[in-house]
């Protein structure tokens, strides 16, 4: 697995989250929970099932926007489509 691909933006994270943390100590702390709770988003089936469908849309179309990825996650969410509420 190839690690180079995430560093910039580790760095760009590290950076921003210096100007909220008192010590090194702290900052190693909130990255370790980042870190876990990226790992737990991952995890989840549904997350996944939704990480898979916009990594096959971008393997089709090579680019996507916004509002694409919000139409995956949908469809990932209400397979049968959307449910309306009626007021």
């Amino acid at each position: 697995m190839r690690n180079y691909h995430g560093h910039s933006d580790r760095a760009s994270a590290i950076d921003l989250m210096n100007y909220f943390v008192g010590s090194n100590e702290e900052l190693n702390a909130y990255l370790n929970l980042l870190r876990i709770r990226a790992e737990q988003l991952v995890a989840n089936a549904l997350t996944w099932k939704e990480i898979e469908a916009v990594a096959a849309a971008l393997f089709e179309r090579k680019h996507l926007t916004a509002q694409e990825v919000k139409d995956i996650h949908l469809a990932c969410l209400f397979p049968d489509g959307v449910p309306c509420i009626a007021i």
